[in-house]
């Protein structure tokens, strides 16, 4: 399953030289009219911006915790991924509350109830903060569980159905005749198939006291053949070494036969039982996903929206006269989307502004920006 194509959107906010609506109106005839690009308002509330040496210091620490809380919606939004393309997720397009993430964005408004908008910004940004934190230990814990459970379904079934290097040995012994006793025991020879001349002509030479002629053919599969070799106990370690330097696998007949008297063992009870905790855990973390993904998202649209109005005070003053908008530009365009934002801008932006949201800081513009890379 192909990964959904990611979309581009900037966020830029731009000085409203005239009245903020008539800027909105220039702004979507300069892009949307032209085909240059699809615009949104974006409602910014009206926060508390503090002090400007606070809210310089807050803009060092809004960028971290815009990388942190941008890395944790991508990690959620993987292992949904992940979940549909091995067939055990819903397969359905991540929401942010029943919406796809760009209808969010277009149609963005700022939860006052979860983060007041009166409140310090730095104390909304920590809130922001330890919100995503929980959800990314808590997705850590549940992922890790998932993979545990599919880790221990891989090996039950590699046991039960792989090759005689890796199977549980049980049902292959049932009824053999295996020595066992004080001073002598059977051990397992798992040989690979075109080297069992090699070791019926060696195995009596690759350790003292074992049994001559005592090699016995107990199975083969494809790939190997299973040799029980009795000898006495004291020479198993040094049977073991020789035996794993000429290729062959070792493994302990005693430890796999069944006690005597037990019941026969279904040959997929374990497997079935492993299987269906697994097909549990998997719809319990997608699920999971689902709901994480759109708080997470709507925590990185609030940062954002901090971002965008901290950056928008420092760079037009207070109260900052601006409109924010929500840009997506066409594929090809956006160059030509830039250089008409740049124009709308004109000289009352002042200085030239690094757009923070693709983390090279290489592109500068005369407005505030930043970039979104998201996937619906």
């Amino acid at each position: 399953m192909a990964a959904p194509a990611p979309t581009t959107f900037w966020l830029v906010s731009l000085p409203a030289t005239a009245s903020p609506d008539a800027t909105a109106s220039a702004l979507r005839a300069a892009l949307a009219d032209t085909g240059l690009a699809s615009v949104a308002r974006f409602a910014l509330p009206d926060l508390r911006s503090g002090t400007l040496d606070a809210l310089l210091a807050l803009c060092d620490d809004l960028a971290r915790v815009n990388a942190g809380v941008e890395g944790v919606v991508n990690k959620v939004r993987r292992q949904l991924h992940d979940l549909a393309a091995a067939g055990g997720g819903s397969g359905s397009a991540a929401s942010v509350g029943g919406a796809p993430p760009s209808s969010y964005l277009a149609r963005f408004a700022w939860d006052a109830a979860k983060y007041p908008p009166r409140a310090p910004l730095a104390d909304t940004v920590a809130a922001i903060a330890a919100r995503v934190a929980r959800v990314d230990d808590d997705l850590k814990a549940r992922a890790a569980e998932h993979a545990a459970a599919r880790s221990a379904l891989a090996a039950s079934t590699r046991r039960q159905t792989g090759s005689l290097a890796v199977r549980d040995l049980a049902p292959v012994i049932a009824g053999r005749e295996l020595v066992s006793s004080e001073h002598l025991v059977t051990l397992g020879a798992v040989v690979g198939r075109g080297a069992d001349r090699d070791f019926t002509l060696s195995y009596e030479t690759l350790a003292d006291y074992v049994v001559p002629r005592s090699a016995l053919l107990l199975a083969e599969d494809g790939d190997y053949k299973l040799y029980g070799v009795t000898l006495f106990r004291r020479a198993a370690d040094a049977f073991r070494a020789a035996a794993r330097a000429r290729g062959f696998q070792v493994r302990d007949l005693e430890a796999a036969a069944p006690a005597p008297g037990a019941p026969a063992a279904a040959p997929d009870g374990g497997v079935a039982a492993l299987r269906a905790d697994l097909e549990a855990k998997r719809a319990a973390l997608d699920a999971w996903c689902a709901a994480a993904y759109g708080d997470v998202f709507a925590a990185w649209a609030h940062v954002t929206a901090v971002r965008m109005f901290a950056e928008s005070v420092l760079r037009y003053g207070v109260p900052p006269r601006m409109v924010a908008a929500l840009v997506a530009p066409r594929p090809k365009a956006g160059a030509k989307a830039r250089a008409a934002l740049a124009a709308l801008a004109g000289p009352a932006a002042g200085s030239k502004h690094f757009d923070g949201g693709d983390g090279g800081g290489e592109d500068m513009y005369p407005y505030v920006s930043f970039t979104l890379t998201i996937e619906d």
